[in-house]
């Protein structure tokens, strides 16, 4: 038990190290983490799925919510829906113990039904919820939902926002035409940076 608490701080404390770093990396707005060696999501003291959460933690500042969604309203949380089974909760609650969204607590929240996703600011679509996606976007759409997968190609189907590893970096996709629809306005900077924009296949039912 002693043993799994202090891994667990270890991440807490490289993961703080790896956010002081990052926000003078971000001051230029550079979305693409160079990690140098693949093998530091095997061997090193971060994976994957924490650099991917917090690089959606770095984006969310770039996205702006309309009135219509009571952002401004600091009595109640920032709300991160996330569906499907997947690490990357625990690394977002790890992030979010003490960080603020908009001057909000935020809560991390297991979404299992479709239903749940409507009290969501953002929604990340894990791999493993790929079998219920078209189910999810036509739920979403033209909501100001932010929603972010982490498979490449989820784009296409209409979610806003995909981190992907590539090679030795995680870089991110945006599907611009719906992310406008949705009435969310993300900074240009956003599509300055990312990967790839790319549309939605309209005939997905």
């Amino acid at each position: 038990m002693k043993v799994k608490h202090s891994l667990r701080l270890m991440r807490i404390i490289a993961l703080f190290f790896l956010m002081t770093f990052m926000v003078l990396v971000f001051s230029s707005l550079s979305f693409s983490l160079d990690i140098g060696n693949p093998k530091v999501f095997k061997d090193g003291n971060l994976n994957e799925f924490e650099i991917k959460a917090f690089m959606l933690e770095k984006i969310i500042h770039f996205v702006d919510w309309p009135e219509t969604t009571n952002i401004d309203n600091t009595s109640r949380p920032f709300v991160i829906g996330v569906f499907g089974k997947t690490p990357f909760k625990e690394q977002l609650e790890i992030i979010y113990t003490e960080q603020r969204v908009k001057d909000k607590t935020v809560d991390v929240r297991t979404i299992s039904n479709i239903e749940e996703i409507s009290g969501c600011h953002v929604l990340f679509i894990s791999r493993a919820a790929k079998p219920r996606l078209p189910k999810i976007i036509k739920y979403v759409r033209e909501k100001a939902i932010l929603t972010v997968g982490d498979t490449k190609g989820f784009c296409k189907w209409g979610v806003h926002i995909t981190l992907f590893l590539q090679r030795e970096n995680i870089e991110f996709n945006i599907n611009e035409s719906e992310i406008q629809a949705s009435g969310l306005i993300p900074n240009y900077r956003l599509f300055k940076h990312a990967a790839k924009i790319e549309f939605p296949l309209r005939d997905r039912k």
